[in-house]
C-alpha cells in the first residue's frame, strides 16, 4: 500500500508513467490503439499549451493515476465546458480513493478556469468506469458518440 499521496500538476519527467498508465488504458478501451510516439507527442503539446491541464497522483515518488481536462466553447452553456480524458489509475492501485482524488481535482481545476460542465466518454464496455462515474455524480447522457478519421 503506498503512503499518503498526492494530487499535483504533471510535468515532463512524469511522461514515461503517463505512457504506461496510458497504455493500459488503451489496452480496454476498443475503439483506440496504443502508439507510444503518437502519445508522447499529444503529452508533450497539452504540457505545453493553456487549454489543458494533466493532473497526476503521485505516492512515494510514483506516478499511480492521472486524469486530463480540456477546456472547450459550449453553446450549450454559452460559456466554458470541460472534456476530461484518460482517466487511468495503475493496476493494484485501484480501489484506493485514487480516482476520486483525480476527479475531485479535476473539478476544482474546473472551477478555477470558469468551467461549469464537465463531460467525459467511457468505452461501454468498461464497467468497473462506468459504476466509478456514477458513484461520483456523473449522469449518463441520451448521446451517442460519433467519430470521423481526417
Amino acid at each position: 500500500m503506498p503512503g499518503a499521496g498526492k494530487v499535483r500538476k504533471a510535468r515532463e519527467d512524469d511522461i514515461p508513467a503517463l505512457l504506461g498508465l496510458i497504455e493500459s488504458l488503451f489496452a480496454i478501451e476498443t475503439d483506440f490503439t496504443f502508439e507510444p510516439a503518437g502519445t508522447e507527442r499529444a503529452l508533450r503539446m497539452i504540457l505545453a499549451g493553456p487549454d489543458a491541464q494533466i493532473l497526476v497522483y503521485e505516492a512515494d515518488g510514483r506516478v499511480l493515476g492521472t486524469a486530463t481536462l480540456h477546456t472547450i466553447v459550449s453553446t450549450a452553456q454559452g460559456g466554458l465546458a470541460g472534456q476530461v480524458e484518460d482517466v487511468v489509475v495503475a493496476r493494484g492501485a485501484q480501489g484506493r480513493g485514487i480516482g476520486r482524488k483525480l476527479m475531485d481535482a479535476v473539478a476544482e481545476e474546473a472551477r478555477a478556469r470558469g468551467i461549469v460542465r464537465l463531460q467525459l466518454f467511457a468505452d461501454k464496455k468498461n464497467d468497473p468506469a462506468l459504476k466509478f462515474y456514477a458513484a461520483n455524480g456523473w449522469s449518463e447522457l441520451d448521446l451517442i458518440g460519433r467519430r470521423k478519421m481526417l
